[in-house]
């Protein structure tokens, strides 16, 4: 059994930095306080859409802004998670 969560943490970074332009260090705090706190960064699940959440292109409909972070989802460290959907740009909401 592979013991894993989700990074909800990383997904609100993702947000604020991508969808709502905030500074590209969000991301590079939250890479280094999960360092100091999780012992296997790489067990983490990261993801950009779910079901819980309006979707990303919902919040902010710029596609390049929406391909830059679902880029990050996938090549950073941790366990990428796609949700359905977003390979087609789904924009669904609440």
């Amino acid at each position: 059994a592979l013991e894993s969560m989700l990074s909800y943490p990383m997904y609100y970074t993702l947000l604020d930095v991508f969808a709502f332009h905030h500074s590209m260090r969000g991301l590079e705090s939250r890479v280094a306080e999960y360092k100091q706190k999780f012992p296997d960064t790489s067990v983490l699940g990261t993801f950009l859409d779910n079901h819980d959440n309006a979707r990303f292109l919902h919040k902010n409909g710029d596609h390049t802004a929406f391909k830059a972070a679902l880029t990050w989802t996938i090549l950073a460290e941790g366990i990428p998670i796609v949700y359905y959907g977003s390979e087609q740009g789904f924009a669904g909401g609440d």
